[in-house]
């Protein structure tokens, strides 16, 4: 059996040398990490795989009625339907909004209702997936 001698010791690591070797190891698990988000990230609706968002139309038609009713109907493409619309109804002139409550009338149809209470130009904004569209309405 042959001694050990003092060379072959093992030598202890210094605080730097540990800590570059830490570093290193965090270093490449972020870089690991970030390089898998494309795997692990589902596709947004309304996305394809080049990344450009799809076309999506809708088609909007608003009424009042004589007592200051809104009605907004709204129909979406049924295989996007699970999306709903957002809807804001606005008056320029004295800069006021009221509250629209939102429908669903059906698979890809929405019914929006707002009571205005105040005769003039009213605007109806509607926001889906990346489009918009603004009716002007008169009371």
């Amino acid at each position: 059996m042959k001694l050990r001698r003092d060379g072959y010791r093992r030598s202890r690591h210094s605080f730097s040398t540990v800590a570059i070797w830490t570093a290193g190891a965090v270093f490449v698990g972020l870089i690991l990490m970030l390089a898998s988000i494309p795997w692990i990230a589902q596709v947004p609706p309304g996305a394809n795989a080049g990344g450009a968002a799809d076309v999506i139309s809708f088609e909007a038609s608003a009424i009042v009625g004589a007592s200051g009713a809104l009605t907004v109907f709204i129909a979406v493409p049924t295989g996007h339907s699970g999306l709903g619309p957002d809807v804001d109804v606005f008056m320029p002139a004295h800069r006021m909004s009221v509250p629209v409550e939102i429908l669903s009338a059906g698979p890809g149809a929405y019914q929006a209702r707002a009571i205005l209470p105040m005769p003039g130009a009213w605007e109806v904004r509607i926001r889906f997936a990346d489009e918009s569209s603004l009716i002007e309405v008169q009371w």
